[in-house]
Parts: structure tokens; C-alpha cells; sequence
């Protein structure tokens, strides 16, 4: 025996499917906003953390190279690099390689003096960051502030008399450590130059012949 179904129940069964599937396509809509909006945070830490280690890293390698310089000059004017490219040059490169400002993936704006040298790099980008506050201790200063492009990174000659401070020295010439790449850490990680110098005028130094190895 076949029963027909009325027209008007009919009606509300196809309304409350279609009603469904409405709040089903508004809450995939919410859930892929929400999941597209995370990722991109989380991206853009990403990059915050990569230009801390980047611009730390040139940082260093930028005084790493005028002190090397300076070394090897009879006069006391100090030359500095006016491109990236020199400080990766062998055999004594001071930086594994020419990085690209990772907020805007381009060019850095670089600080430069009357000459053209470059005396420091800074982003570009006038976005506010995410992280405002524990930064590593040798960019401290960057608490609070509004703008990624006001993240400077300055050349700062070793002068500790000057700045009561040692002063950092470059990053060793391989891979970098997971540690390493955790800007929170780079800046403890970091041997001075005159933690350096001291080391190897230790090696230097000639062995005591009342000293025994055990």
C-alpha cells in the first residue's frame, strides 16, 4: 500500500534541508576565516622572528668586518662594506649569505653614511609587529615600538670604554643551530670579540712545562 506524501510536508522538509545546509556553509565559512586568519599570524611571527635573526646577524658581520679592516689599515678611518655581497666574499666572509628583508621579501633600506657605506639595515615595512616585549638583550630598545621599519639595526664599533657594554661579535661561518635561529636566544649564544681574541691568544700562548695532563 502506497502512501503519497502531502505537498505542505513536503515543502518543510526540502525548507529545513535547505535551512541546514545554509548554517552548514556559514560555519565552514567561519572556520575557514578563523583558520586563515591563525595561519597568517602565525606566519608573520614567523617572518618577526626571521628579521630579528637576520638583521642580528648583519648586525655583527657588519662590525665583525670594519674591525677586521681596521686591523689591516695604517690609518685610523674606518671603511665599511657598500653592499651585502662584500661581507660573504672569501676567504674570510662575515656573512653566510646576502639576506632579503623577510617582512617585505625585497630590499633592505639601508642606512647609509655620506660615502655610500652601509653603517646598518632596517625593514621596510610599515606594518605593527606582533611582539612587543622580550626581545634578546642587544635589542632591547625595540620594546614598543610601532613599526616594523623602526627596527634599526646599526653598526656599532667595539668600543667597550665607550659603551660600558662587550661588544658582539659575528656569527661563526656554518649552518645555524636550531638555538640560533630562535632570535629569544640569539643574542646569548653570541661570543664577544674580545671573548674571541682571548681565546686565541690562549691558543697562541706557549705551554707551561710544569703543567701535566691528566
Amino acid at each position: 500500500m502506497r502512501f503519497a506524501m502531502r505537498p505542505s510536508l513536503l515543502r518543510d522538509v526540502s525548507g529545513s534541508a535547505y535551512l541546514a545546509l545554509l548554517i552548514s556553509i556559514v560555519i565552514m565559512g567561519l572556520t575557514l576565516t578563523l583558520a586563515a586568519k591563525q595561519l597568517s599570524t602565525v606566519m608573520t611571527r614567523a617572518k618577526e622572528a626571521d628579521l630579528l635573526a637576520r638583521g642580528l646577524e648583519i648586525q655583527n658581520a657588519l662590525e665583525a668586518y670594519a674591525v677586521s679592516v681596521q686591523k689591516a689599515r695604517v690609518t685610523p678611518n674606518q671603511t665599511y662594506p657598500s653592499t651585502l655581497e662584500e661581507l660573504t666574499r672569501l676567504p674570510k666572509p662575515f656573512l653566510r649569505r646576502v639576506y632579503t628583508d623577510p617582512m617585505t621579501n625585497g630590499e633592505w633600506d639601508y642606512l647609509r653614511d655620506e660615502r655610500g657605506h652601509i653603517r646598518g639595515v632596517k625593514s621596510r615595512s610599515g606594518k605593527a609587529p606582533f611582539k612587543q616585549r622580550d626581545f634578546p638583550a642587544a635589542v632591547g630598545h625595540f620594546q614598543g615600538l610601532g613599526h616594523y621599519s623602526d627596527w634599526v639595526f646599526p653598526l656599532r664599533v667595539c668600543n667597550p670604554a665607550r659603551d660600558h657594554v662587550p661588544c658582539r661579535g659575528p656569527l661563526p661561518f656554518r649552518r645555524a643551530s636550531p638555538a640560533l635561529r630562535d632570535p629569544a636566544v640569539l643574542g646569548s649564544h653570541l661570543p664577544t670579540l674580545h671573548q674571541r681574541q682571548a681565546r686565541a691568544s690562549m691558543l697562541r700562548r706557549p705551554l707551561r712545562a710544569d703543567v701535566r695532563f691528566r
